[in-house]
């Protein structure tokens, strides 16, 4: 395997590729055929432990990387699930290779963290109106299934790796920091996985009424339903209950009585009038022959509407 990394180290692409896989994932693809490969099962890579992220961090990276190769057009779906998951997989190994490296030399810290809360600054994706919005940030890694802090974490773990490697390709490397990178890359991983039957599992599983009764007090809102509720009604109607009921016999007329009392009470009463404008008459007494002209019109039965028109 010696030869066959430093033969790759030397072909000019795998180099760039090494240094290109540590590139801030900022898009997600999807891990639809991640399924059927890796499951729900995890494992560590010399003590780093691998988590759903770095699988799907891994899957980007390897596309990436043969859409580097291969052009645009390349479509990782006609690899077989084998390949596909030995491609990830050597990504993953490689990964976190190299973060345990990095770890062991204390190379991730607080420096590095506020680096990489800086790089997020610049990001214009995190942009509105020539700002950087906190909000969509936020937005942003929550839709990804982060919350802020995971994010630059994983961002700083990524940034880290990435100026790890960048060192070791630099013009200033020394063949002796080349040999102990391979050997880095060369160790022997183990990756273990673990399958549990749920059906087993349940059958091993067994508690005490008390267990069960503490569950439930504790976790109460686990075992609430659609809340439902019944009620009872009866409808009547005046044909139901009308022969019981007895009518006094003056009720009638005391009722009719106190009802147009009371529109009387009520009643309003309304004045109409026509009035005589002085200023319309050379003289009072020529004004008081007409108002009078138009009362006798009015006593003798002419319309009142007319007289005023």
């Amino acid at each position: 395997m010696l030869d066959g990394v430093r033969n790759n180290l030397l072909s000019g692409w795998p180099l760039v590729i090494i240094i290109s896989i540590c590139a801030l994932p900022f898009v997600f693809l999807g891990t639809g055929s991640l399924g059927t490969v890796f499951g729900q099962n995890y494992g560590s890579v010399n003590g780093e432990i691998v988590e759903e992220i770095d699988i799907q961090v891994a899957q980007n990276r390897v596309i990436q990387n043969y859409t580097e190769i291969f052009g645009e057009d390349f479509d990782f779906g006609i690899l077989t699930p084998e390949q596909q998951a030995q491609a990830i997989s050597d990504e993953i190994i490689r990964q976190k290779v190299v973060l345990s490296e990095i770890n062991s030399l204390g190379l991730i810290n607080n420096e590095q963290t506020k680096s990489a809360k800086k790089e997020i600054l610049k990001n214009q994706d995190f942009y509105i109106d020539g700002k950087f919005s906190e909000d969509r940030f936020e937005a942003y890694v929550n839709a990804n299934g982060f919350t802020k802090d995971q994010f630059i974490e994983m961002f700083t773990r990524i940034e880290t790796t990435n100026d790890y490697i960048q060192s070791v390709s630099s013009n200033f490397i020394t063949n002796e920091e080349i040999k102990d990178f391979i050997r880095l890359l060369e160790k022997t991983i183990d990756i273990s996985f673990v399958k549990i039957s749920f059906d087993e599992l349940l059958n091993q599983v067994s508690s005490t009424l008390d267990e069960q009764n503490e569950y439930y007090l504790n976790n109460q809102e686990l075992f609430m339903s659609d809340e439902m509720r019944t009620f009872s009604y009866f409808i009547l109607s005046t044909e139901d209950f009308i022969e019981n009921i007895n009518i006094p016999a003056d009720y009638y007329k005391e009722a009719y009585e106190a009802y147009t009392k009371e529109v009387a009470n009520s009643e309003q009463k309304r004045i109409a009038h026509i009035m005589i404008d002085k200023t319309n008459y050379e003289s009072t007494a020529e004004a008081m022959n007409a108002a009078k002209s138009i009362e006798d019109k009015l006593l003798s039965g002419e319309d009142f509407f007319v007289l005023v028109s």
